[in-house]
């Protein structure tokens, strides 16, 4: 876990996009990459709203919630940018052991760029259609450089990005984002990282085409399918619909050699983002008519994460038989508020030739006393060991111990409601390599899907928070 890859000899399958590919493609988005990767599929909020950003399944089960930023939970909805990505980690099947809860499908890792000893400094620069501009640069000043001494580096990446979306009329992305970071000691036995990472967003948002439902009497012929239209067409209104999103993420990590085979790992991050958007959902009117109304889809989301975390990593030898070990201990608070508003419906407009420079004079007000909040406080320890008999044979496995508190508070009259999950999830499994790029295994793990795992719910009943965690198990 923290901020080392995966090792490619796991008993599970694990894909690494790397920075070399991220550039060749030009990929500027977390989705972008992840399109590399088979058995991911993008979700878009169906039936009522749901969280927009890099809401994805992997393996056919949500993964919205199992994104991770150098090991580290990033729970918050937003588009992630990959300008300060090193390099893209998908590891699949059930993963509760190793990043806690959730992770049935697997989870996905982004390793952010750090500081080293080099001095260089790059940059692109990238222009087309439809009104498509980006560019990103990236500065590292070695110790010597900056003339501190040889352990210290300096590296800052920056991206400002402006462009259309394809096929899609008055949809557009507009993004800034700057990533410094500090690193102290490298090349000694004790290094210190100190990281900040800043991401802003002001879009114009995109609920799609209409869907036809099977009681509207004019498209008859079309029930249950989308509607037979321009696939350009655009039903929201420009002078109401935007998506305002901020995310900052601040983080610290330090590093000690105790010998040349064991390390210690501390890192504490504290992140927090915002989402203040409207988005329009193209419905019918009524089941006679072709006019679509603009029902209105309102997120006002403030998400925020303190978490520390604890590792140890030791290579060493029993007889003839190698040991790649790693014990941690991590904590974590995790807060989400959403505050419901009141928005002022928009004309509708023809389902063949829409309007959306149509007139809009309302109103977006906060619903008095109707606030959700939903907290988080996680405790965890784990140990895993991977256990080389040879060169083509490895055994691996570890268990982890999780207690998950979660509190949720519905807008009133809903009950104010309490959980407490305590679960062992654990993963094993056997690999033989008979040549040194080839490797063959069987596998075996488990994942926990405590209630209100997801921090998203507008309201939820004492019923659901009294049902047992959802668990999973998957052999390979």
């Amino acid at each position: 876990n923290s901020r080392r890859p995966a090792t490619p000899d796991a008993p599970q399958p694990i894909t690494n996009i790397t920075r070399e590919v991220i550039e060749q493609q030009a990929a500027p988005s977390l989705q972008d990459v992840l399109r590399n990767v088979s058995g991911i599929s993008f979700a878009a909020g169906e039936g009522g709203g749901g969280p927009p950003g890099d809401n994805l399944t992997l393996r056919g089960f949500g993964a919205r919630n199992d994104i991770f930023v150098d090991g580290i939970r990033d729970f918050a909805s937003y588009t992630r940018d990959t300008f300060n990505v090193e390099q893209v980690e998908v590891v699949k099947g059930p993963a509760s052991a190793q990043t806690g809860r959730g992770s049935t499908g697997g989870y996905i890792n982004l390793f952010s760029k750090q500081p080293n000893l080099d001095t260089f400094v790059s940059g692109t620069i990238g222009v087309g259609r439809p009104d498509y501009i980006r560019g990103t640069v990236d500065v590292n000043l070695g110790g010597e450089t900056l003339g501190v001494g040889g352990g210290t580096a300096l590296r800052v990446n920056a991206m400002y990005h402006n462009a259309d979306t394809p096929g899609r009329d008055f949809v557009g992305t507009e993004r800034f984002g700057i990533a410094p970071s500090i690193a102290v000691g490298l090349g000694t036995s004790t290094r210190a990282i100190l990281s900040y990472f800043r991401l802003q967003q002001d879009n114009q948002p995109d609920y799609g085409i209409p869907f036809v439902p099977n009681t509207n009497t004019v498209l008859s012929e079309f029930h249950d399918r989308p509607a037979p239209v321009d696939y350009d067409n655009y039903y929201g209104l420009v002078e109401r619909d935007y998506e305002d999103t901020v995310a900052n993420i601040a983080t610290f990590a330090l590093e000690h050699d105790l010998t040349p085979n064991v390390r210690i790992a501390n890192t504490t991050r504290y992140g927090r983002a915002t989402r203040d958007s409207i988005y329009s959902a193209p419905r019918f009117l009524n089941t006679t008519t072709t006019l679509i109304r603009p029902n209105d889809q309102s997120r006002d989301t403030v998400d925020q994460i303190l978490h520390n975390q604890w590792n140890v990593f030791a290579r060493f030898d029993t007889g003839s038989i190698r040991h790649d070990a790693i014990a941690g201990f991590e904590v974590s608070w995790e807060k989400s508020r959403n505050q419901l508003r009141d928005v002022t419906d928009g004309d509708p407009t023809d389902l063949f030739d829409p309007d959306p420079h149509r007139p809009w004079d309302g109103t977006i007000v906060d619903t008095p006393g109707a606030v959700v909040r939903a907290t988080a406080d996680s405790v965890a320890a784990y140990l895993f060991d991977t256990v080389h008999f040879s060169e083509q044979f490895l055994l691996s496995g570890g268990l982890r111990w999780e207690r998950y508190k979660s509190r949720f508070k519905g807008a009133p009259p809903a009950p104010n409601l309490r959980r407490t999950d305590d679960h062992v999830t654990w993963r094993a499994g056997l690999t033989y390599k008979p040549v040194p790029n080839l490797s063959l295994y069987a596998g075996a793990g488990t994942s926990v899907n405590p209630s209100i795992e997801n921090m998203t719910q507008t309201n939820v009943s004492p019923d659901l928070a009294a049902l047992e965690a959802e668990r999973g198990r998957t052999y390979e």
